[in-house]
């Protein structure tokens, strides 16, 4: 079992409360809803059903799929760049290689 330091206890009592207001045990795995927001939890994604979600559903939605978008169009700027730059070194090692060949 897990004591933390002295002092801390009134600091570190409020981290990870489910909102059972200590029904629970500590374990934050209670079911009871929290009082007054009529939720379990943090109340995002109660339910699968996207016709419910409100606001902040959506937003966390938006937020995800632009750091998805964002992400992939990154990644490909980046391999694009990279073969340019293979490409790149590959025909000015062939051309070192003409001119030394024909120097001869």
């Amino acid at each position: 079992m897990y004591l933390p330091a002295t002092g801390l206890g009134a600091v570190t009592r409020g981290l990870g409360d489910c909102g059972c207001r200590g029904q629970c045990g500590g374990h934050g795995s209670c079911l009871t809803k929290s009082p007054g927001l009529g939720s379990y939890g943090l109340g995002l994604f109660d339910s699968m059903d996207f016709t419910t979600w409100g606001v902040g559903e959506w937003s966390i939605v938006a937020f995800a799929g632009f750091a998805l978008f964002s992400m992939f169009s990154t990644t490909k700027r980046g391999v694009g760049k990279v073969k340019r730059t293979v490409r790149k070194s590959r025909k000015s090692r062939k051309s070192a290689l003409l001119r030394e060949a024909s120097a001869l």
